[in-house]
């Protein structure tokens, strides 16, 4: 096994032995980040990792809030250029009901603390 699988290997070891915590979308969350997207409108790529952007700013963004309230259709497409341009971007698990109210696993995206 060569190092950068080692590496990986021990990362999702220590991620699994963490509990995944259940994320709900309050009702203020919605209207923040669909303000986010009245401020920022259209479909280019750009525009839409600058409201993924703009909402991690805020606080971590489940790649399920992204998609319903910020229209990015790619979320990890956007977190992976961000990434290319220098910024980091903190990637975890969370738990996530969605809107059949069945429970997911799903990304959750955040800039790391300042």
């Amino acid at each position: 096994m060569d190092s950068r699988t080692q590496v990986i290997a021990a990362a999702r070891a220590a991620e699994d032995a963490q509990p995944t915590p259940l994320v709900v979308t309050t009702a203020r969350r919605v209207m923040e980040l669909q303000s986010i997207y009245t401020d920022l409108p259209g479909v280019r790529m750009d525009i839409q990792c600058a409201r993924l952007m703009a909402a991690m700013k805020l606080d971590f963004v489940t790649l399920r809030e992204a998609r319903d309230w910020l229209d990015v259709t790619h979320p990890s497409e956007c977190v992976r250029l961000l990434r290319k341009n220098g910024i980091e971007v903190v990637s975890k698990s969370v738990w996530q009901v969605n809107g059949t109210q069945v429970l997911h696993k799903t990304a959750a995206y955040s800039l790391p603390d300042a």
